[in-house]
């Protein structure tokens, strides 16, 4: 089990393909090089107020439930070494009235 999947059983049980969910995962990279970030911080309120770490190839998954719109978070942590890069916030729009949605992002982060 993944620690989104874990965040995920904490604030709304498990995933039900009978409810209305939405299966958010993507990579977050450099945007001057295009290389993985790993350890970026991706954070959202949806009822709760969660967050997760990029993996070493920067990547990230999550349940989020359902939703109109959430905000995501993504932030270079200050303690990790090397460039510090800006943080960004996206906007990510859902259909409530769907059964399962499946989201891929793709976020380039640029140095500060």
């Amino acid at each position: 089990m993944t620690a989104s999947m874990f965040v995920f059983q904490a604030c709304y049980g498990m995933p039900d393909h009978e409810e209305n969910d939405t299966f958010i995962e993507g990579q977050v990279t450099s945007a001057e090089t295009g290389l993985p970030l790993p350890g970026v911080i991706v954070s959202w309120n949806n009822g709760c107020n969660d967050t997760l770490r990029t993996d070493t190839a920067g990547r990230f998954s999550m349940y989020a439930g359902s939703f109109q719109t959430l905000k995501l978070r993504f932030e270079y942590p200050e303690s990790l070494p090397g460039t510090k890069y800006a943080v960004k916030d996206t906007v990510v729009t859902g259909d409530p009235n769907q059964e399962l949605v499946k989201l891929n992002l793709n976020i380039a982060l640029a140095k500060k």
